[in-house]
């Protein structure tokens, strides 16, 4: 035990020394290609900035994060934090799938939030109708390796009713995408089976919900889409599954996604194009599902409502701070009576106290 506990003594000794003999060089040439070596010394940022590049150029840092990653993918079937592996090469974000403690007391806070966006809106002359986004989990269950938590498949509904007993005007989505799920078994499915976010068909599915539930919103404006390209989509779901390609397979395979272009048809013929009254716009507040060019939702709600629609979406953001932004910097500029509230259910899983998204996550992962 002696002689073991001095070997390893000796080894540890070494590699702080192999370590050093490798740092001092790096440190000089970082030191010296460095501008106001001085000033960033000074402030405590030029320690930062070193650890950051030394932490980047370290020797297998990359080859180490692949083997680590191939024994989790292989042995337990996992990617990194931030992704559930499922069946059939389907990929769920674990934003949608971990319950926080207190459940009942995250929701309600969300909930009074939104009541007084709501009331805030009101006082302003808008008219807010929000559209709660499904878990894309509940929607496609099938593809969890295990069974969807009771809690989970009820929160759509249970969102619903509380919305609706505050008196909030909203658009449920969750049985309009089953009965389309249940009579497409071959079509398009509505969200991307590698990426958080829904697909085209399931942006345009709520595009119609909307101006279904809502016809009075609809005005006379003509708009088209139509398919522009078929696209190879990277779903943002993959970065998370770090395992080598031979062994991640397909799964880390890009997805076919028709890109949609929406364009205005106007009938030159016609007097009411050349003098007819203009209507008002609609805002459209929301997060990615509705900013990314990809899903089109905006160009299929203008198409769906046959009026201008006034985006103000953010990505990454969340949906809070997308309508925090439009309130306080949009709000008095736009003279829309009505905005849509594009709003993911997974947000109501996180706590006001969960700072970091998946995204940044992703982001802080390497």
């Amino acid at each position: 035990m002696k002689n073991a506990s001095r070997w390893n003594g000796y080894l540890f000794c070494g590699l702080l020394a192999l370590m050093m003999i490798y740092s001092i060089p790096q440190l000089v040439t970082f030191a010296s290609n460095e501008e106001e070596t001085l000033s960033l010394y000074l402030d405590g940022q030029l320690s930062r900035k070193f650890e950051q590049k030394f932490d980047g150029d370290l020797p297998f840092k990359r080859s180490s994060i692949s083997f680590w990653s191939d024994i989790r993918y292989v042995f337990f079937n996992e990617g990194e934090s931030g992704v559930v592996v499922g069946r059939d090469d389907w990929l769920y974000s674990n934003e949608e799938l971990l319950i926080p403690n207190k459940l009942d007391e995250v929701l309600s806070g969300h909930l009074k939030k939104i009541k007084t966006i709501n009331d805030d809106l009101k006082a302003a002359g808008r008219d807010l109708i929000i559209v709660p986004v499904p878990l894309k989990a509940a929607i496609y269950p099938e593809h969890l390796k295990r069974p969807l938590d009771i809690r989970l498949a009820g929160l759509y509904q249970k969102f619903m009713r509380d919305l609706k007993s505050s008196n909030i005007k909203v658009v449920p989505l969750d049985s309009t995408f089953n009965d389309y799920k249940a009579s497409h078994k071959s079509g398009a499915p509505l969200y991307l089976s590698r990426d958080t976010h829904w697909s085209p068909a399931g942006a345009s599915l709520a595009a119609q919900t909307i101006a279904t539930m809502y016809p009075d919103l609809v005005a006379g404006k003509s708009y088209q889409s139509a398919t522009r390209e078929i696209t190879n989509y990277q779903g943002d779901l993959t970065n998370f599954v770090q395992a080598s390609s031979w062994l991640a397979g397909s799964i880390r395979a890009p997805e076919e996604v028709p890109v949609y272009e929406t364009v205005p048809i106007v009938d030159t013929t016609s007097p009411d194009a050349l003098f007819g009254d203009v209507e008002q716009s609609i805002d459209l507040v929301g997060t990615s599902y509705s900013e990314i060019d990809a899903w089109n939702f905006h160009g299929f709600l203008q198409q769906s409502l046959a009026r201008d629609v006034t985006s103000f979406s953010l990505k990454e953001k969340g949906p809070f701070v997308s309508m925090s932004q439009y309130m306080e910097s949009d709000l008095a500029e736009s003279d829309s009576a009505s905005v849509i509230w594009e709003f993911p259910v997974r947000v109501l899983l996180m706590p006001d106290d969960r700072i970091e998204s998946w995204q940044q996550a992703l982001r802080n992962q390497f």
